[in-house]
This record gives structure tokens, sequence and C-alpha cells, in this order.
């Protein structure tokens, strides 16, 4: 293979790769398109190097980034191998996938997971590197005017959830896994409040707003992956969770911005204190704390209590270490929010 020299300009090498792969491509007759998508949320592994069949494809590659659609062999054997940032070349590959693709299929394949899972929190996924891919990805929406929208579960420590639209409590998404994908969703395109619930939607993980009208996603197929750590802390303090876009074009993930909240909480000037905590939770608001609700990462009530008081201290040091839902009522409003116990 042809070696480039790091002394060469970024620019300039990128186009020589990009001839390269090329001059290889040419020799098959029969194609198929993919995009990759970089989330594995292991710091050792921010950025890596992308190589197809001994030749690098993506280099420097980053955490939540995505390649634009690429045209690769099909209907003949092929490896997809990832190496460490500044590998000299493919034989520095930490992970291989070998797969044959079919003619004229179009495919999303994630990086997942971390390299050397005994560093991490493994109690509730087995989180091990790996590409997890999708058969029938879509490079535009179904129907004009909408938004077909494709969810993968890449999250290594987060239970089995699902994505419930707030406005009317629909669920879009029911019960996926790490690792699972969910078949597009064809959506109108507006802006939408969604909410990541345990999957027996006794406490909701975190609420996003799902801009798809704002972010000018009509006549557009994305995929949303479920990002990073709900434990960073245990985790090497690696990316905090959260919902990222791919788009077909590729480049940066679109961050899906979590919300904050309702007005009743913002009018009570509510807070929490310290997050992560230790032994007891303060939380502090202008309005009568009437109830508080503590859930584990499955769904079972951990801690109920009722303080009826504005300033309330909640007493964790009974809990295992690990990440929980903290449901609050103030005033008649309901809010949910995460939590890490030390």
């Amino acid at each position: 293979m042809l070696k480039i020299k790091r002394s060469i300009s970024e620019g300039t090498k990128k186009v020589l790769m990009t001839f390269i792969f090329l001059f290889c491509l040419s020799t098959y007759s029969q194609t198929a398109d993919v995009q990759i998508i970089h989330n594995s949320a292991d710091p050792a592994a921010e950025f890596v190097d992308i190589y197809l069949n001994g030749n690098l494809i993506a280099d420097d590659f980053e955490f939540r980034t995505a390649s634009a659609f690429l045209e690769v062999p099909a209907e003949t054997p092929i490896n997809i191998d990832v190496a460490p940032q500044n590998s000299t070349d493919v034989s520095d590959s930490i992970f291989n996938l070998n797969t044959t693709l079919t003619a004229d299929e179009t495919y999303i394949a994630v990086a997942n997971g971390v390299l050397d899972p005994s560093q991490f929190d493994d109690s509730v996924n087995t989180i091990g590197f790996g590409i997890d891919v999708f058969t029938g990805a879509q490079q535009s929406s179904t129907n004009a005017g909408e938004t077909s929208v494709l969810v993968h579960h890449g999250s290594t420590d987060a239970p089995t959830v699902d994505i419930v639209n707030n406005a009317d409590d629909a669920i879009l998404v029911d019960d996926i896994s790490y690792t699972e994908f969910d078949g597009y969703l064809d959506l109108p395109t507006a802006d939408y409040i969604i909410n990541v619930e345990t999957s027996d939607n006794s406490s909701v993980v975190a609420s996003y707003a799902a801009s798809l009208q704002s972010l000018g996603l009509a006549d557009e197929a994305i995929t949303v992956v479920a990002s990073g750590f709900l434990d960073p802390a245990a985790n090497q303090n690696g990316a905090d969770f959260g919902l990222w876009a791919a788009l077909t074009a590729g480049g940066p993930l679109v961050e899906l911005t979590e919300t904050i909240g309702t007005n009743a909480f913002t009018d009570s000037n509510f807070s929490y204190y310290p997050n992560p905590v230790d032994e007891r939770l303060n939380i502090s608001s202008n309005g009568i704390v009437e109830t508080v609700q503590i859930f584990n990462m499955v769904g079972q009530e951990v801690i109920q209590v009722e303080p009826n008081t504005e300033n309330p201290q909640i007493n964790m040091s009974g809990l295992q270490s690990g990440a929980y839902m903290m449901k609050i009522s103030i005033n008649g409003s309901a809010q949910t929010f995460r939590i890490i116990k030390k």
C-alpha cells in the first residue's frame, strides 16, 4: 500500500487517500452504499482510523462524526478495520469486521462500545467494541415534506428504553436495547419534545428537543443515536448521555438539546445538589416539594418520600453507586431528573 508522509498537508493527504480508494473501488463491478457513524464514547477511541480492504478511508475519524454514504464493494467479502489515531497501516487494527454486502443495498454502520470493557462499568451491558449494521438505510425521506428517522441505541450503560412523544404520550420506539435499531419513523417535519423513558414507562431518563423543522430536515432521512454514558464517572469520564443525529451528508452529529423542565419548575427557582451525590441530596425550591421518588435504571422505585416543604434533603446513603431517576412534584407539576450516586 502507498504510504503518505505525515508532513504533507491534511487536505492533500485526504485527496490522495480518496484517489487511492476510488482507484481500488473501480476494480469492482458491484457496489453498495454505507454510512459509518463513530459512536464509541471510550475516551481512548476519541479519534480512530478506518480501513476498507487495507485502504485508509477515514483518517482521524472523530467521536460523534458520520461519514457521507460511501460506495463500497458488494457481493464479495470485505474487511472493515478500526485502528488507533495516527496508525501506520491496517496492521495496527484493533477491530475487524469481515462481511459481504448485497449489491445496490444501502447500510448504516455504527461503531459502539469500548476497547477494554474491564476498565468500564459493565453491570448493565456487555460493552466491548463493535460495529452494528442496519440494512435498508435511506438517503432521503419516504414521503415528501416529512423526515424519516432511524433510531439506534448505542449508549453502553443505558437500559432498555422507550421513546415517547411528549405532546400526546404516544410511544414512538418501544423497548429498544443497546446495539438495537428501530426501523424508520416517518414523521411530519415539525419540532417535537421527546422523552426517553424506562421500558415500563415509570420514569423519564431525559427529555429532548427534536427540532426537525428548525433544523430544516424536510425530505431528509436521519439516524438518531443514543450516545455516551449515563454514569460517566464510572466509565473513564467519557461523554455524557444524549441523543445525536447523523445527517446523510455526514459530518459532526447534531445534538438534540436536552430540555430544562416545565415552567412550574423554572418559576420555583428549582435546583438540586450535589450531583453526583454521596449521602444527602439537597433540593432547593420556592414552591412546596410534595413528593420525591427515586427509581433505579430498571424502573424499580427505591425511595419515596413526601416532604411537603420547600427545601428537603433526601437520604441516599443506602443506595448502591450508579445512575438513578428522580421524579419530583412541585405545586402539582412533576418533572424527572437524572442523578448519580457515588
